[in-house]
């Protein structure tokens, strides 16, 4: 069975440069990673409860054409609400 090259490959944010961001909201503060793409269309994408930015690793990869941004939402994540 011939499996799909991203989904073994994994490590979009290592294969592309994934740029760091955090931004303040009011009190507190956002965390995101940007991997930039060509289409001018962006993805956002939101981790589950448990979990951080890197959930999104292999997700990023079959999406080299797309701008994608992995938010670090409260949890594991280095965001603090």
């Amino acid at each position: 069975m011939e499996r799909d090259a991203c989904a073994i490959e994994g490590g979009a944010m290592r294969d592309r440069p994934a740029i760091r961001r955090r931004i303040q909201v009011g009190d507190t503060a956002l965390e995101y990673r940007r991997t930039p793409g060509a289409s001018s269309a962006p993805v956002v994408l939101l981790h589950p409860w448990f979990g951080c930015w890197q959930f999104w690793d292999r997700t990023v990869a079959c999406l080299p054409d797309y701008t994608c941004f992995a938010a670090d939402l409260y949890s594991l994540g280095a965001s603090e609400w």
